[in-house]
């Protein structure tokens, strides 16, 4: 029997969380922990909020994981000045330096994943993806 494209999908989702997981474990980041420090590595400084939004994950998932974080010594929480409910969230030393190895990785992971690919192949892939992801986005 032929696998669906969201079988496919979903195995190669698998596939790269098990080639991933043991560098984060070696880095002491827990799931959800890695793509966080990347966007933070990109947007230090920002909202709880947009971590949520940008992943398409719930306020209370990014708060535990921040929790983590912060109790690893990753990143702080410093209260804004217009709003002393909310907070920017903002990588420590330990947090770069962590957000530099994984993103290292994470590049060395994605050239593994895409190995034999042309340039153009790769390019069409990644416009594949974002085009699927759009489409469902759209309701």
């Amino acid at each position: 029997m032929k696998p669906l494209l969201n079988t496919l999908i979903f195995r190669l989702y698998r596939m790269e969380q098990e080639y991933l997981r043991p560098y984060a474990k070696k880095l002491d980041l827990s799931p959800g922990q890695p793509r966080i420090l990347r966007y933070l590595a990109h947007n230090d400084g920002c909202m709880h909020i947009d971590l949520a939004n940008y992943y398409a994950i719930t306020p209370s998932t990014v708060s535990s994981i921040l929790d983590g974080l912060e109790e690893k010594g990753m990143i702080s929480r410093i209260e804004t000045k217009d709003d002393r409910r909310s907070f920017a969230v903002c990588l420590t030393d330990l947090g770069r330096k962590t957000a530099v190895k994984w993103d290292e990785y994470l590049k060395s992971a994605i050239d593994r994943t895409l190995e034999g690919f042309t340039d153009k192949e790769k390019e069409l892939f990644e416009s594949f993806i974002v085009r699927a992801i759009a489409n469902l986005q759209e309701d």
